[in-house]
């Protein structure tokens, strides 16, 4: 019995140690599609994104929010950017939002990517935005961003 107590305490603290080596270049799993769209799949620092081009807005964004990147080392960027991954007259402008009645919602969060500079930049990208109305991205979108940091 001490032994086999023994061997899953190693396995546990091995599987623990395991998951602690994550290295941020990996790239996240993508998800299968249950419904056929358009997608470029974009490789970021800190997400991925599947961003829908004949929509302007990401199918989806998929990031890892752990104690190490809730480190802050950078300010918020500020500026939103056309993602230089997608051609001129194509691309999302920061414009295209302008008296829109709707604001730039981020969906993985800016707050999320302040463990690093280029991260930090790329969550400014067009193609992290959706439109979101005022209310709900000062609301209630910004209090789960900010409890997930919790």
């Amino acid at each position: 019995m001490r032994l086999i107590f023994s061997v899953f305490i190693f396995i546990c603290t091995s599987l623990i140690s395991c998951s602690n080596s994550y290295q941020q270049s990996q790239n996240l799993e993508i998800p299968i599609n249950t419904i056929e769209r358009a997608e470029n799949i974009y490789y970021r620092l800190g997400y991925t994104v599947s961003f829908n081009p004949e929509l302007n807005i990401p199918n989806w964004v998929a990031w890892e929010l752990n104690s190490s990147k809730l480190i802050e080392r950078e300010s918020r960027a500020g500026h939103f950017y056309p993602d230089p991954d997608i051609p001129r007259g194509i691309a999302v402008e920061t414009g295209d939002y302008s008296n829109s009645g709707y604001d730039r919602g981020h969906m993985c969060p800016a707050a999320d990517n302040k463990w690093d500079k280029q991260a930090m930049r790329e969550s400014f990208y067009m193609t992290n935005i959706c439109p979101q109305h005022h209310n709900l991205n000062r609301g209630d979108w910004k209090e789960l961003e900010d409890d997930c940091r919790r």
